[in-house]
């Protein structure tokens, strides 16, 4: 029985880096899309008092539109995904607290909540993103 305790931590272990990395990846990944789209913003906004610029001012609209959206629902779907890491992980935790398996089962509670302050950070980017589009035409 001890065997397979040591092996299910190192189980987690080997798995950890991987899942560590991915939360720490995926809040930043919302900027990727988020920072064009605030530049697109204000470019529009500079090119629709400008003569002569109508072609300009709808190409910089639509790449704004591209680019906000990109970021803010690639936000939603990377909140989900680590809402539901975080859920697999609190399972696991629960299941290993159950079975009187304590060791084991503090790394999974430290990764479900990792995975919810993430969540977390992920919403805080993309309300950033809307701040500095559409939040700055209010």
């Amino acid at each position: 029985m001890r065997s397979k305790k040591k092996q299910n931590h190192q189980d987690y272990s080997a798995g950890s880096k991987k899942v560590s990395l991915l939360t720490w990846i995926l809040p930043w990944l919302v900027l990727l899309p988020g920072f064009p789209a605030i530049h697109f913003y204000f470019k529009s906004g500079i090119l629709f008092n400008t003569p002569g610029a109508e072609e300009a001012y709808l190409r910089a609209k639509n790449l704004f539109s591209l680019f906000y959206h990109t970021a803010i629902y690639g936000g939603a779907v990377f909140a989900a995904l680590e809402v539901i890491m975080a859920f697999c992980y609190f399972l696991t935790y629960l299941k290993l607290c159950f079975g009187k398996d304590f060791a084991s089962a503090k790394p999974y509670g430290k990764a479900s909540l990792k995975c919810t302050f993430f969540a977390f950070g992920t919403l805080l980017l993309m309300f950033f993103v809307h701040a500095f589009t559409y939040g700055m035409g209010v």
